[in-house]
């Protein structure tokens, strides 16, 4: 449906470049459009421009366009690290929708992963203040990972909330604010020191943390 993205200089912590490239063939078609998980939040086939900070960034592209502009990206940065929430979903569905299109070559695949919900955990499980007041604020607000209330939710929406102190957050699952939104996590981890290799992800229906209190969800 789009890619949306982030250019983040983590060195002297400032956005360098932000976009939003939707893909026209999705975009004009009512009915693949319908299919959207964020459909709620798109009217007439497009974006509410209410949920995207930078409206001037928001293109709609063909495909081919689409994977040639994240190449270019890509080269014009240097960029080595690619990060998002659960990153092991995104990354393999940009790399399936470059080897649709074989003929346009691949930056992406070459690309470090940094797992922002792997860091995260890793945080939770070094910093026991931390994972005290995390589960303190799942328990009073029932963020749990399941019906059984055994586990607390990881959750991106959940994760966001504690950080900012807000119950009120609602995600939007439209690429752009998302990416804003996970920056905010990914900004407010970097206060911990937290060991941590890159291209780690996790397997989100298997994983509960070793003190067995937090399941991914």
């Amino acid at each position: 449906y789009d890619i949306s993205y982030i250019v983040y200089d983590m060195k002297n912590n400032r956005i360098v470049e932000t976009g939003c490239m939707l893909n026209d063939f999705i975009y004009k078609n009512e009915e693949l459009i319908k299919k959207a998980y964020y459909y709620s939040n798109v009217k007439n086939g497009y974006y509410d421009f209410k949920l995207m900070r930078d409206k001037k960034h928001y293109k709609i592209m063909k495909t081919k366009d689409i994977l040639k502009r994240l190449n270019n990206i890509i080269d014009k940065y240097n960029i080595s690290i690619v990060s998002a929430y659960n990153s092991a979903f995104d990354y393999e569905a940009i790399n399936n929708l470059y080897d649709m299109y074989g003929y346009v070559k691949n930056n992406f695949k070459y690309l470090f992963q940094l797992d922002i919900l792997n860091l995260f955990i890793k945080a939770l499980e070094t910093n026991e203040e931390l994972r005290e007041k995390y589960i303190s604020f799942c328990k009073d607000n029932s963020y749990y990972a399941n019906d059984k209330k055994i586990n607390y939710s990881t959750k991106a929406e959940v994760v966001y909330r504690f950080i900012k102190d807000n119950i009120e957050y609602i995600e939007s699952h439209t690429g752009l604010q998302d990416a804003y939104d996970e920056l905010e996590i990914l900004k407010y981890l970097r206060g911990f020191n937290i060991r941590y290799k890159l291209n780690t992800t996790i397997n989100k229906s298997i994983y509960t943390n070793k003190n067995g209190l937090l399941r991914v969800s």
